[in-house]
């Protein structure tokens, strides 16, 4: 919208007034319309007929992790793109140079094989949103979100964007599939990449076990770890394969990549989602370890509980000494 210029002739008045109505147009003015493309991927559906759920099986056992991507990315040239200088800034430039030089990312070795041969397939639709400068969101559930998020890093090497636009990814419930070669956390993919950290968004159920899977916070290997000869064998795997290494103290096999909301349930409030700060991560997402919240929730409890204890032995105590009190008078009289 635009404010037309004031004509002659009307009262001070009803000019006040079609400003102040020029104001409140322009407080509720839709923004423009932005074009984006999206790439949603759903979690396996077994019951599919067209499902070979034997090959699939044995790709989601292939965990151990591998070098990611695989073979070498190979940049676009988008259609009437310049072609970017070695000091030019924007995503474009600094996705090429990743990929000149090489991430140090692994990933989930089946679901690796399973994102390169989806990102063929996908590649038609991908380079027409980069030609027409169309930024792209990936989301996807359960084994989806993980498809989506090598997706993601495929893209973000392998594409050459106009407008230097930053794509995103969201997960529901997705189990980890993406690390850093050398671990560290999560951040230092991102890092690789060249990417924001607010580009990924990991939705988590408080009690769903998927997307802590193969995590540090997986339940069987904080078992593992709080057992004597499992810390003992933790610690030599870091030191015949190096420090950060998979199945090492603090490292299981993946790790946490973008920002994770947790989303708790109560009967008083219903649903609530928490962001978690990286700090706060293994913590929250933990069985097994107790949640801050909790413990300082059980201690103003226990507080009450003994306060409402104490008042009414209080309570009773005044009651004993006025009975007897009362029963000495009488005695006395």
């Amino acid at each position: 919208r635009q404010r037309l210029p004031g004509r002659g002739g009307g009262s001070s008045n009803a000019s006040s007034s079609s400003e102040a109505g020029s104001d409140a147009d322009d407080a509720c003015a839709v923004p423009p319309a932005v074009r984006e493309r999206f790439l949603f991927m759903r979690g396996v559906q077994w019951s599919a007929h067209d499902l070979d759920s034997t090959k699939l099986s044995q790709a989601l056992m292939r965990l151990w992790p591998t070098h990611f991507p695989r073979t070498s990315p190979k940049p676009r040239n988008a259609v009437g793109s310049p072609a970017a200088s070695p000091g030019s800034s924007g995503s474009s430039s600094t996705a090429c140079d990743a990929a000149a030089g090489g991430v140090p990312l692994v990933a989930h070795d089946g679901v690796a094989e399973l994102a390169e041969s989806m990102f063929d397939q996908l590649r038609p639709y991908l380079d027409q949103a980069d030609d027409v400068g169309m930024p792209i969101c990936f989301a996807g559930h359960s084994l989806g979100g993980s498809l989506a998020m090598l997706t993601l890093v495929q893209y973000q090497l392998q594409s050459k964007r106009r407008h230097g636009s930053t794509p995103s990814c969201y997960t529901f419930g997705s189990p980890p599939v993406l690390a850093h070669e050398q671990g560290g956390g999560g951040h230092r993919v991102l890092q690789a990449l060249r990417l924001p950290a607010d580009c990924v968004k990991n939705f988590v159920l408080e009690n769903d076990p998927v997307p802590r899977a193969l995590l540090s916070v997986d339940p069987t290997f904080e078992l593992l770890q709080s057992w004597g000869v499992g810390q003992g064998l933790l610690q030599l795997r870091q030191l015949l394969a190096g420090e950060g290494s998979p199945l090492s103290p603090g490292r299981f096999m993946f790790e946490s990549v973008g920002q994770v909301l947790l989303i708790k349930w109560t009967a008083e409030g219903g649903s609530e989602v928490v962001p978690l700060d990286a700090h706060e991560v293994e913590a929250e997402l933990s069985f097994l370890a107790p949640k801050p919240g909790r413990s300082q929730r059980a201690d103003a409890a226990s507080s009450s509980s003994s306060s409402r204890r104490s008042s009414t032995t209080a309570g009773g105590l005044t009651e004993a000494v006025e009975a007897s009190d009362g029963s000495s008078s009488n005695s006395a009289a």
